[in-house]
């Protein structure tokens, strides 16, 4: 049957009837038949492969790997020096998560006055524009650990694993206090519609979510950070009194943004030039970017520098450099 599996670029078909979610069936497709192409998964070829014991075998040995990439790649803020200092133009959102540092660093200055630090706090903002990395700079700046998983990661092909991977992620930070813990892309176990169709996984994985939120109710010494595209999307359980009940917005940089976020990478580049005019033409053209965006302009015109063999970075690859990443943006 699996010779069935049609290749289809970048277009994933599963029947909501079929056992296997979506997420699973790519990334399993993937490993059994190679990269660089998406597939067209049928329901009864999926069952078929699952019941296979070479396939089944080969899933399990494809989820033992990626449980122990997992593990590798735990980050703590030991790992990752990230600060205030190192991103650029959210300004205004730098001001508002100091006050969030400031509170975790002095609690019982504001807990005299009665205030209450937001156990969940929800970062919102199309991606590329520096959630992860607001997020380590908060763990960083408060001395706090920090413990990161995307939210993909609990979805599982089993009922019960993804809550029980997020039983393990709240349980490290316990042991590990004073914490952050970061959770990136919730939508994937987040959002409101999730529940449509009584998948059972995504349903108790959420429900282990909200259970360890409540948890830490009363405890300053470990706070949840969450990054979405959406926070309106969400389920209504995770925006309750008590769980993610502030957000803080992180929009498209506008233009002093982007002329900030270029400045900042620019100016880490050993030797380059680059004119008034040049850096005008960089951020009229890059409407609609995304910080990560930003960087790779820069990235790029390093890159072509040194294939030039140039001794620095000059106008005219910081203008390849905008032309590649718009090319990107337009395939």
């Amino acid at each position: 049957m699996i010779k069935n599996i049609k290749k289809i670029s970048f277009v994933i078909l599963v029947s909501l009837t079929c056992s296997v979610n979506a997420f699973n069936v790519k990334r399993f497709a993937r490993h059994l038949l190679g990269d660089g192409v998406l597939y067209v998964v049928f329901p009864e070829i999926m069952n078929d492969i699952l019941e296979k014991p070479e396939y089944y075998r080969a899933y399990n040995g494809y989820q033992d790997k990626q449980d122990n990439n997992n593990k590798k790649n735990e980050k703590s803020v030991d790992n990752q020096k990230i600060t205030f200092k190192d991103i650029a133009g959210i300004d205004n959102v730098i001001k508002e998560v100091t006050a969030v540092v400031d509170f975790i660093k002095n609690p019982e200055k504001y807990k005299k006055l009665g205030a209450e630090l937001p156990k969940g706090i929800l970062l919102q903002g199309p991606p590329g524009n520096g959630k992860t990395l607001l997020a380590q700079a908060i763990a960083n700046e408060a001395g706090f650990n920090f413990y990161t998983e995307s939210a993909s990661a609990f979805v599982e092909l089993y009922v019960g694993a993804g809550a029980k991977k997020i039983r393990e992620l709240f349980d490290k930070a316990r042991n590990n206090k004073p914490a952050i813990i970061f959770i990136d892309e919730i939508d994937a176990i987040g959002a409101a519609n999730r529940g449509i169709g009584g998948n059972e996984e995504y349903r108790q994985t959420l429900n282990q979510l909200l259970v360890e939120l409540d948890g830490f109710s009363k405890d300053n010494s470990v706070i949840i950070l969450a990054a979405t595209n959406n926070a309106d999307a969400l389920d209504s359980a995770l925006k309750r009194p008590g769980r993610f009940t502030k957000i803080i917005n992180i929009p498209l940089p506008d233009e002093k943004a982007r002329r900030d976020i270029l400045n900042l990478y620019i100016k880490k580049l050993p030797i380059f030039d680059i004119t008034p005019e040049t850096m005008t033409i960089l951020i009229n053209r890059s409407l609609g970017f995304s910080a990560a965006e930003l960087k790779n302009i820069v990235n790029e015109a390093t890159l072509r520098a040194v294939e030039l063999n140039a001794q620095k970075v000059t106008n005219e690859h910081f203008i390849f450099g905008l032309e590649k990443t718009e090319q990107r943006r337009n395939y």
